[in-house]
């Protein structure tokens, strides 16, 4: 038996990470994949890629065209008997299904994409059928299974939360900054997006020159482009992940991460960098009603704010305390930082488990 990915965009590191991890187990796999029209970014992958095209964001019309020839073909070229697929994503999964649906297959959701369409309804209930249909889904949030589930999570759903890379462990924590209330730092670590990260750097740049913020990493769209006006705010640029990492953390008191509420995606998913944060015990500033805020809180690990809200960004601001910091480091700090490394023994056992039953 392999396993046969199909991923969305070959420079997907998401997916890249998984397929290494079925690879390290011990699976035979075969890859297959998408080019994304406008990008220049070839990707150096650990193993071979069979390219089933290009496509384009705003041509939906034609990714389909092209999804329905290629997946006839792959049906055609592989044994049910034999191959099990792994659909990465709801348009994937659902165009391939249709057309092959004599092969069993795993199925794995790290975006609630759907909620970001008219059509949310009609897809929620293909996606469900999907779940069901499948030897194995994997959902990356527990708020997935909340919006999907109402936290019942059936049995071949399994939960693989976006934690750190192992490689990680290698490098130290480090010391905690001297906080300065009247020079406080704030970061950003990633590609800036959301009017809510560029409504929060401006509030605080603006109204609190003595305060710095950084930000790391990139691209930075043109609307970031215009925060460079002030004096306080620092683009930093594209950094290494994980080499960077404690140097960039040992810089900064707090980070944001307040993501666009507007999308259901947004107040459901559990992103990567709440684990970072533990990782290097650094407090976080997430959005308000969210499951990422409500985890948040109850780790007791930061703060939740309605981003677009300027008399909010000035009142958090101004409340932040070296107390307060050190009761949310200290809460970090005690979080076991085994509990944070991505190690899906459980993945693994429930899919061989799955196998055995079909």
């Amino acid at each position: 038996m392999q396993i046969i990915f199909i991923v969305p965009s070959i420079s997907d590191s998401h997916y890249r990470n998984r397929i290494v991890e079925f690879i390290d187990k011990g699976y035979t796999v075969n890859v297959y994949g998408f080019e994304r029209k406008n990008s220049n970014k070839k990707p150096n992958l650990p193993y071979n890629i069979s390219i089933l095209g290009s496509i384009s964001d705003k041509n939906y019309a034609q990714r389909i065209k092209l999804y329905i020839k290629k997946f006839r073909e792959l049906g055609k070229r592989h044994n049910p008997q034999k191959d099990v697929f792994y659909l990465c994503g709801l348009d994937i999964a659902m165009f391939f299904h249709f057309f092959n649906p004599g092969f069993e297959y795993i199925y794995e959701e790290c975006d609630l994409t759907h909620t970001y369409t008219r059509l949310k309804g009609v897809l929620e209930y293909i996606d469900l059928k999907i779940i069901k249909s499948s030897i194995l889904t994997i959902l990356t949030s527990e708020g997935f299974v909340n919006y999907h589930f109402n936290g019942n999570r059936p049995h071949n759903v399994c939960l693989v939360e976006n934690k750190l890379n192992p490689t990680v462990l290698d490098y130290k924590v480090p010391p905690r900054k001297q906080f300065d209330k009247n020079t406080i730092s704030i970061g950003f670590v990633g590609a800036p997006r959301f009017d809510s990260i560029y409504n929060f750097i401006d509030v605080y740049c603006r109204t609190f020159p003595q305060h710095v913020f950084h930000i790391f990493g990139g691209p930075v769209p043109t609307q970031f482009e215009t925060l460079k006006k002030y004096k306080n705010c620092i683009f930093h640029g594209f950094f290494h992940n994980p080499d960077d990492l404690p140097e960039i953390y040992s810089k900064i008191d707090l980070v944001l991460s307040t993501y666009d509420t507007k999308y259901e995606n947004v107040r459901f998913a559990e992103p990567n960098k709440i684990y970072e944060c533990m990782y290097f015990e650094t407090p976080i500033i997430v959005s308000s009603h969210t499951f990422l805020a409500e985890k948040t809180n109850r780790l007791g690990i930061g703060y939740d704010i309605d981003a677009m809200d300027d008399n909010a960004i000035v009142s958090l601001i101004n409340r932040v305390s070296e107390k307060e910091l050190r009761r949310m480091t200290d809460n970090a700090y005690n979080i076991n930082k085994k509990d944070l490394i991505n190690n899906n023994m459980t993945l693994f056992e429930k899919l061989e488990s799955n196998l055995i039953m079909q």
